[in-house]
């Protein structure tokens, strides 16, 4: 019995390990959805200027699991952009996603199945990737780096 108290102390441990790791993970992953944020509110700057777009921020509640044994519900910034009676959403979808390091929707853009971006790695030199889906593509989604101008590019591709 002293081995099942031992084994059973040892996993209480390291779940609680393990909850404060994706409670950091988490906590980097919100402030990288602000930084996302922050550049493309600074990248549409000269059309809000102008009056040409309007952009809505709003928090909306995500739910993850990891892991089957712990899940996390938290805030994370949404941006809506109206522009030219075109509405683009980006919405974050989740920081823990097989392939990447967390996913963020761009709703709004009808020629394409999808467009999301995707983060290559969690810190440091991490880059946003830009993807786009095609309906019935044969080939496989097209990808590059997600900044300003292929930003421009994917706001261009509305008109």
């Amino acid at each position: 019995m002293s081995k099942l108290v031992e084994l059973a102390r040892q996993k209480q441990e390291s779940d609680v390990r393990s909850g404060e790791t994706i409670d950091r993970v988490i906590q980097l992953w919100q402030e990288e959805l602000l930084a996302l944020a922050s550049a493309i509110e600074q990248w549409v700057e000269p059309l809000r200027h102008e009056g040409m777009i309007e952009i809505t921020r709003s928090d909306i509640s995500v739910r993850e699991e990891p892991n089957t044994e712990i899940s996390r519900t938290y805030a994370a910034r949404q941006l809506t952009l109206r522009i030219a009676n075109k509405v683009i959403d980006v919405v974050p979808i989740a920081r823990f996603c097989i392939g990447s390091h967390g996913r963020v929707d761009l709703e709004g853009f009808k020629e394409w199945e999808r467009v999301y971006l995707t983060r290559t790695a969690e810190t440091g030199d991490a880059k946003w990737q830009l993807v786009k889906k095609e309906y019935q593509a044969i080939k496989g989604p097209e990808r590059e780096n997600f900044n300003e101008d292929s930003f421009a590019k994917l706001l261009q591709s509305l008109f």
